[in-house]
């Protein structure tokens, strides 16, 4: 699974959910290339119903049936065509 910016580049790749003892432990790698381990309690997950509205239940059940949006346009190499003069 992987996470993205709103401009879309990856933001971090997801490998792995796992329980260790009663926390959840995700391991990935953020911006491709720097492996992280993120450990997730349940006081910290409690918290995720502190954030969200009624009105975003619905939207969450449908979520996983529903296609991807659009991509949005790549954003330009600020580094592009520097060196063709050289």
């Amino acid at each position: 699974m992987k996470l993205y910016t709103p401009e879309g580049q990856e933001l971090m790749k997801i490998n792995a959910i796992r329980r260790e003892g009663n926390n959840l432990v995700v391991d990935g790698l953020i911006m491709g290339s720097m492996p992280t381990i993120a450990v997730m309690r349940p006081d910290e997950a409690r918290q995720v119903f502190s954030v969200l509205s009624l009105r975003l239940l619905p939207f969450l059940l449908s979520f996983i049936f529903r296609k991807a949006g659009p991509k949005p346009p790549a954003m330009a190499n600020p580094l592009e065509g520097l060196l063709e003069d050289y």
